[in-house]
């Protein structure tokens, strides 16, 4: 896995959004979210990111729209 930083690329934000975007509609590129119910949740989920237990970008819920 390699990273980078993303302003360091800010010239490009144009051409990859056009790449990017029409994939995502596609679905040929998905993300995983770990959903929690709950700001009483919110501990665990901390706990989580430190212990590699969640499978995907971690997000609390404290409502429903």
């Amino acid at each position: 896995m390699e990273g980078f930083i993303y302003a360091d690329h800010e010239a490009r934000f144009d051409e990859i959004e056009a790449d990017l975007l029409p994939r995502l509609r596609n679905g040929e590129l998905r993300s995983r979210e770990h959903v929690v119910e709950g700001l009483t949740a919110a501990p665990g989920a901390l706990r989580m990111l430190f212990d590699g237990s969640n499978t995907g970008k971690l997000l609390v819920r404290i409502s429903h729209p």
